[in-house]
């Protein structure tokens, strides 16, 4: 439990990684369906939730590593704070997208 080099550099890949699940989800909310009912869409969302999951599970277990106070713990549990925030927006949406179908 100490805020060795490596625990701050693995925080700020999971600040990149966020980033990137921010980027992605927008990306796969823009892309436009062409054929017989988008079956790359299903394959996109599927991959996205899988590293959500890791991304998510691994930035839990860094902040429990990290030193309470610090910056880097700061910013880790920013960083899930996003996560979450983002997975509650996503399965919002589906849910009234799914109810109004």
């Amino acid at each position: 439990m100490k805020n060795s080099l490596l625990n701050r550099l693995l925080g700020f890949v999971l600040l990149v990684a966020s980033a990137g699940l921010v980027l992605g989800a927008l990306y796969a909310f823009r892309r436009n369906c062409e054929g017989f009912g988008c079956p790359n869409a299903g394959l996109l969302w599927g991959s996205w939730a899988a590293v959500y999951a890791v991304v998510g599970a691994s930035g839990a277990s860094l902040r429990r590593r990290l030193l309470p106070g610090t910056p880097s713990r700061r910013a880790v549990t920013f960083s899930l704070g996003v996560l979450a925030a983002l997975g509650v927006v996503l399965v919002g949406y589906w849910a009234v997208a799914r109810i109004a179908a």
